[in-house]
């Protein structure tokens, strides 16, 4: 359903997520450990301080097309699954033949997928190990 692209996107949305989050910190500890060094110009902490909330408005906008791409990818896979409902068939991922799964089926099993998320950590390990 979803592409390499579109994964590789996510990723990279991710990531610069991260990479803004540990910007931020990184300033917050440079401008810390200024204050104990009694090192603090008030221009310096005025550029810290600016750099800091520009690298918050930026881990913003990135979650925000992270949440952007996911619905998009929610929206795709109600798509699909309306699609093979009304058909009453899923293809294979190969695509070259055609396997007949019930509708109904297969709306369960993306519930279910979906609920695995809910478990207890206690559940998840304890029926991995089985």
């Amino acid at each position: 359903m979803m592409g390499i692209n579109e994964k590789d996107e996510r990723r990279e949305l991710l990531d610069a997520v991260a990479d803004a989050g540990r910007l931020a910190r990184g300033l917050d500890q440079l401008l810390e450990s200024m204050a104990h060094a009694d090192q603090l110009d008030p221009l310096d902490v005025e550029g810290i301080l600016a750099l800091r909330s520009i690298s918050e408005r930026c881990a913003e906008r990135i979650e925000d097309a992270a949440r952007i791409l996911e619905a998009a990818e929610r929206g795709l896979l109600c798509r699909t699954l309306n699609a093979a409902r009304r058909k009453g068939t899923l293809r294979s991922r190969r695509g070259s033949r055609r396997v007949a799964r019930p509708a109904s089926s297969i709306l369960a099993g993306a519930r279910n997928w979906g609920a695995l998320g809910q478990l207890s950590p206690l559940m998840v390990s304890s029926s991995s190990t089985m």
